[in-house]
């Protein structure tokens, strides 16, 4: 299980590209996770100690794409949870 929640958040073996942006007092962390041929969009989102990761069904060939991808998935998250994303089990 714990090989399982590496990869849900990109730190497994099968990790791509990862990159950082403050946003809104948040730090969202783009970290689009490789399946094959391609990259699934991922990442997490962060605010002082508590930390929240997100996993996609969009997937795209392109690591950098998947990175913008996720760092915009992310951001929107943010838009739409707020502080209330730390508060719930899944996003």
């Amino acid at each position: 299980m714990l090989g399982f929640l590496k990869k849900m958040i990109g730190l497994g073996a099968n990790s791509g590209p990862s990159e950082e942006r403050e946003y809104k007092g948040f730090l969202v962390i783009g970290q689009p996770i490789r399946e094959g041929a391609t990259y699934r969009i991922a990442g997490l989102i962060k605010k002082g100690d508590q930390e929240k990761p997100f996993v996609r069904s969009d997937t795209t060939p392109s690591g950098d794409e998947a990175l913008a991808i996720s760092i915009s998935k992310g951001c929107m998250i943010v838009d739409q949870q707020g502080e209330k994303l730390f508060k719930r089990h899944t996003i």
